[in-house]
């Protein structure tokens, strides 16, 4: 298929990750033209300087409806259309037990992982051209219990279920992407070693590789796409021992003594 050729796409996270390499290969693989959100605009100006004219963008925070409002209404002022939205932008917190989580934090992953995409749908989506996608990038997460990461989980477990149920109601294409670990700066919350961050390499995908995935699976209006052996290996896990999974996740964790598992002691 080629439902990406020559499309508009509004990508969020767009400077950074996973979501500057969706902009760079949606517009060098695809043709595709750009429109990157992020909150910091020297970071897009710089990811316009890389990826040239067919990338454009606006600034915004993605956890502001106000911000959202806003750019549907440059989008209608300027006579702007797009085809496609992918809701990529997210964090994580440090891995801390969910009793012990601080609650403006959780309000904060909450409101930049799903609230934003609850937005996305309501100000953006109407506004798209009629052959029209809407991608959402949930997390292997929500396949599995993550010790450590209850608000992350939380956000994209509700993701899930919200692209799910649309699925069954749209007349449109509507994708939900489950990546696991991936090399992005998603942790750039989170206090880590040399040693620690070597490890977690070696478990995780590249953005890169990532984004060629999530890109060839929108080509093919693939509904759901698990990308990553850890993220397949915890969809598995959670299958076959349901009530358990969370529990032998959590147990290679603790015995890694990694100082970012601390807190789930």
């Amino acid at each position: 298929m080629n439902f990406l050729k020559n499309k508009t796409l509004i990508i969020t996270g767009a400077s950074s990750g996973i979501g500057f390499e969706l902009s760079k290969q949606a517009i060098q693989k695809y043709n595709a033209k750009v429109i990157g959100i992020a909150r910091t605009t020297e970071k897009l100006q710089s990811t316009k300087e890389q990826l040239g004219e067919n990338f454009t963008y606006f600034s915004m925070d993605v956890s502001k409806e106000t911000d959202w409002e806003n750019f549907a209404e440059y989008l209608k002022s300027n006579n702007i259309s797009a085809d496609i939205l992918i809701n990529n932008a997210g964090i994580m917190l440090p891995f801390i037990k969910a009793t012990d989580c601080d609650f403006n934090q959780v309000l904060k992953v909450i409101n930049i992982d799903l609230m934003s995409v609850l937005y996305s749908v309501k100000y953006i989506v109407p506004l798209l051209n009629k052959d029209k996608g809407l991608v959402n990038i949930s997390s292997s997460a929500s396949l599995c219990p993550v010790v450590g990461q209850s608000a992350y989980s939380l956000a994209k477990s509700a993701v899930k279920s919200y692209t799910e149920v649309m699925q069954t109601e749209a007349d449109f294409y509507v994708g939900l992407m489950l990546p696991g670990f991936c090399k992005t700066n998603i942790m750039h919350d989170i206090s880590i070693s040399e040693k620690e961050k070597k490890y977690i390499d070696k478990v995780s995908i590249s953005s890169e590789k990532c984004a060629k995935k999530i890109l060839k699976s929108i080509d093919k209006k693939c509904q759901r796409k698990i990308i990553g052996l850890d993220a397949k290996f915890m969809n598995i896990l959670y299958k076959l021992f349901p009530k358990k999974a969370g529990k032998i996740i959590a147990y290679f964790l603790r015995k890694s003594n990694f100082d970012i598992f601390k807190n789930i002691q």
